[in-house]
């Protein structure tokens, strides 16, 4: 089927207009001529996808969804809101572009097209998307870049909208995911709305819990009053021009970290932003040391009725970064405690009740504050994460190979970072006003460099590197035994290898007759006797079985990993060392050898 031969969607009967939700509704009175509000995502593809084939998957996949036949049309001074309605003149073709790199094409050319493409604002007069398809991507693919406006949806859903027009899964019932998505109510479903949120503030019946909430919104209002971002070199007016520039990642390179520092992916994320800032700012001659810098850090609340749903649900948290920190391991940890002191505190909660008095003014008012708000901004830098799918998708049978994701700036702010995983990789998308940011590629390139100094620094601090590099050292046994050692002769009564092992914490006792000769080696099994036994002499003791004889023994010079491996094929614990005359030296224990191997060594601090 080619284009023109392509069927025009009908709309459905009836008007069937609907109010957008304040949150929806302030992302639209936000833009501005320099200000786009759209979001969106690049998704690379496998092999050739033809515009006759994307057209063909929209119009059966996309295009049912209405809100993606909807424009938002304000109302006379905004008396009465913003509302959706029925695009009359809606067609699909006037959505959808081709363009294609020219030959041979490579990264940078299609960062130019994408950077091209999405700077510009949405034409207001028609639904508020997007898609353009980019033909000539190396080594041989196409690559979808989506745009739509945040009034239509936040990060979350934006990537469920790429899930839906993706084809069904193999062996799936044949339906795909868009029936799933054409199930979901395209309204925006998450929950009361702000001004919901503001009628309960008011409830008498909750009024405890809702002053707790008020105090938590002031507290939220004070520190942006008491403690103001300084201006950084990326903050200022924003012009029209944007740069966009990605890079993907293993994601089991973040999630190392997530185990490692004891925290969540997203904390990981903020310190290896922390990381790149610290550095760029050193590249622009900023006082790194000094440097304060509070981040806009969007957090879903979309629960799992939402899923699908279009629309933003959605609320804020802004923590400081600690780029003043040069120690990345602590940089983590001291993201991880902000963030959690800011859930503890309930910033998010906080933000949706701010969220709710600003949704509570009349239409007119809060269009003209967004509308009029400076530009001075109130955050230094923006940082999204998003989860995306765990596995590939397909779209017309093709694999999408990478996404990555595309952040708005705001507000003054010249810098944003967008991250999402995807089939086990995790992308990083930087966003620049190319004004303030004159080489986002400086920004992108200090990002890698943040995480693998973060991975370095936790390998060099593990446990089971140390270890390595200990035993790469081959050790004798003279470097790891114990030299110091409590002793016992033949001839003492037990009860005194008893004391020792009571008094002085050994775990073995060796008896030496009076020539340094080891006759055998006592542990506390050995001396649990009664009765009699009780006075028997130490030199009558027979040793137990976690201990060698006497005549099994090692010399100073032996491997200490060959001397483990023996202990483990005697199933032993303890070995002592004698000299070549057989003379007494030490204790050789695999309790001493692991502390050696996991002890820092010198040069490690």
């Amino acid at each position: 089927m080619s284009a023109a031969e392509l069927p025009r969607t009908e709309l459905s009967a009836g008007g069937g207009d609907e109010r957008l939700s304040e949150l929806d509704e302030a992302f639209l009175y936000l833009e501005r001529p320099n200000q786009p509000m759209h979001i969106g995502c690049i998704a690379e593809i496998e092999g050739r996808l033809t515009l006759d084939e994307l057209l063909e998957i929209l119009n059966a996949r996309l295009v049912p969804l209405r809100r993606f036949r909807q424009r938002p049309v304000r109302s006379l001074l905004h008396l009465r809101g913003v509302r959706w309605e029925d695009d009359p003149d809606f067609d699909l073709r006037r959505h959808v572009r081709h363009v294609a790199l020219p030959p041979p094409g490579d990264e940078e050319q299609l960062q130019h097209v994408v950077e091209t493409l999405f700077s510009p604002q949405l034409p207001p007069d028609r639904p508020l998307w997007e898609i353009h398809l980019v033909d000539g991507v190396p080594p041989g693919r196409s690559a979808l870049l989506c745009k739509v406006h945040h009034c239509l949806t936040d990060g979350i859903s934006g990537l469920g909208v790429l899930e839906a027009i993706a084809d069904p899964p193999r062996g799936g019932n044949g339906r795909g995911r868009a029936s799933r998505v054409e199930r979901e109510p395209v309204e925006r479903t998450g929950g009361p709305g702000p001004r919901d949120a503001l009628r309960a503030l008011l409830d008498p019946a909750s009024a405890l819990g809702r002053a707790r909430d008020v105090a938590s919104a002031l507290d939220a209002i004070a520190s942006f009053v008491q403690t103001p971002v300084p201006a950084l070199p990326w903050n200022g007016r924003l012009g029209h021009g944007r740069r966009m520039l990605w890079r993907s990642f293993p994601l089991a390179e973040l999630d190392s970290l997530r185990v490692a520092g004891d925290c969540t992916i997203n904390d990981a994320v903020l310190a290896i932003v922390s990381g790149a800032l610290r550095s760029y700012l050193r590249e622009c001659g900023a006082a790194a040391d000094e440097a304060r810098v509070r981040a806009l850090v969007p957090v879903s609340v979309r629960g799992d009725a939402a899923t699908g749903a279009l629309g933003n649900v959605l609320t804020a948290l802004f923590p400081w970064l600690p780029v003043d920190v040069a120690d990345p391991i602590e940089r983590l940890a001291r993201v991880r405690d902000e963030m959690r002191a800011l859930k503890s505190r309930e910033m998010g909660r906080a933000t949706g009740v701010l969220l709710a008095l600003l949704g509570a003014l009349p239409s007119a008012v809060e269009a003209a504050l967004l509308r009029l708000a400076p530009d001075t901004p109130l955050v230094s830098v923006g940082c999204t994460n998003v989860r995306g799918p765990r596995h590939a998708l397909e779209l017309g049978g093709r694999r999408i190979v990478e996404i990555h994701p595309v952040m708005n700036l705001f507000q003054g702010v010249g810098l944003a970072f967008a991250v999402a995983s995807y089939a086990g990789r995790m992308s990083v998308c930087v966003s620049t006003d190319p004004r303030l940011v004159p080489d986002g590629q400086v920004v992108l390139d200090a990002v890698e460099a943040s995480l693998y100094e973060l991975r370095r620094a936790h390998w060099s601090r593990s446990s089971a590197l140390r270890l390595a590099r200990r035993l790469a050292e081959q050790p004798r046994v003279a470097d790891v035994m114990q030299r110091v050692v409590a002793t016992v002769s033949p001839g003492d009564p037990l009860r005194r290898a008893r004391e020792l092992i009571r008094k002085e914490g050994a775990r073995h006792v060796p008896v030496v007759d009076d020539r340094l000769r080891v006759l055998r080696v006592l542990t506390e099994a050995d001396l649990r006797v009664d009765g009699d036994a009780r006075q028997a002499s130490c030199g009558e003791a027979e040793p137990s079985h976690g201990v060698a004889r006497a005549v099994e023994h090692l010399a100073p010079h032996d491997s200490a990993l060959d001397a483990v491996r023996r202990m483990a094929e005697r199933c032993v614990d303890a070995l002592p060392v004698l000299d070549d005359g057989g003379r007494f030296l030490g204790l050789f224990t695999q309790e001493v050898f692991l502390r050696w191997s996991t002890a820092r060594g010198p040069d490690e601090g």
